[in-house]
């Protein structure tokens, strides 16, 4: 009798771990770096966007926290993939990205060609640089990335008006989750490119996009094309976050805003 009340205690204990398993392998995880840097956690993946620069004009990463992430130290540690939509002070570093690539060198980079190149004149030898070069309104899969679980496609968009600048919108499918980063791409300057897209063959369940962006006229654009089911809202300066925080009440409030370094939030399916 003692062995079968100890064979059923412990099938129940091993259908609970793997319970609280399968549930923990459906949740995804966002933390806030600062202005456009966030890092996404999903099981034992994860990517850094936009995540290590120093900018006097923008809310910046503390140094603490620019030491974890370059000394691979927790909550930032075990980084699998470094994306940076675009190669400004307030997106990117060139030497404190080199430096992190130096002492994580199984840690794969993509970006724009002219960040790859910025990286490059530090001196840094690596191989894992993956570097775009897209013509304006190209929606391209980064094919060097070789992993069933994880992909990125870079689109590149008008960076605010402008369409010298190399601004990448990216487009990340973790595990089952598709995430959408719009860099300093604005809906409105961007629909004749966005409106080419069949958007059913990506499915965002999340999209990042710059609070100033957030108004009816660009909720209705999006209610039509890309169909997000999450908007969180970026570029935020530390003093603005009450006007987006009006902003997204105003307008939609459904959007999520980040307030503090390192808040983190949780999704799933």
């Amino acid at each position: 009798m003692r062995i079968i009340i100890f064979c059923l205690l412990y099938f129940i204990l091993i259908s609970n771990t793997n319970c609280q398993n399968n549930s923990y392998q459906k949740d995804l995880q966002i933390t806030y770096i600062a202005n456009e840097g966030f890092l996404i956690s999903f099981d034992n993946k994860k990517a850094l966007i936009d995540g290590l620069f120093k900018s006097k004009h923008y809310t910046s990463p503390s140094d603490s926290l620019i030491s974890k992430i370059i000394d691979n130290k927790a909550p930032v540690d075990n980084i699998n993939y470094f994306l940076v939509t675009h190669d400004h002070q307030d997106h990117f570093n060139e030497k404190l990205v080199s430096d992190f690539l130096s002492k994580n060198p199984k840690t794969k980079f993509i970006s724009t060609s002219e960040s790859c190149k910025k990286i490059n004149e530090t001196g840094l030898k690596s191989t894992n640089l993956i570097c775009q070069n897209l013509e304006i309104g190209e929606l391209k899969e980064v094919n060097e990335i070789k992993d069933e679980n994880f992909s990125v496609s870079a689109f590149r968009l008008k960076h605010g008006t402008s369409t010298d600048i190399n601004n990448l919108a990216l487009i990340i499918r973790i595990n089952d989750f598709n995430i959408m980063h719009m860099g300093d791409a604005f809906i409105l300057q961007n629909q004749e490119y966005i409106d080419k897209i069949n958007w059913e063959n990506y499915k965002i369940d999340i999209l990042f996009i710059g609070y100033m962006d957030v108004n009816q006229f660009v909720l209705e654009i999006l209610s039509k094309t890309i169909k997000p089911k999450n908007l969180i809202m970026m570029h935020i300066h530390e003093e603005d976050i009450q006007e987006a925080k009006d902003r997204n009440e105003k307008n939609s409030g459904n959007a999520i805003v980040f307030e503090k370094e390192l808040e983190t939030r949780t999704f799933n399916k």
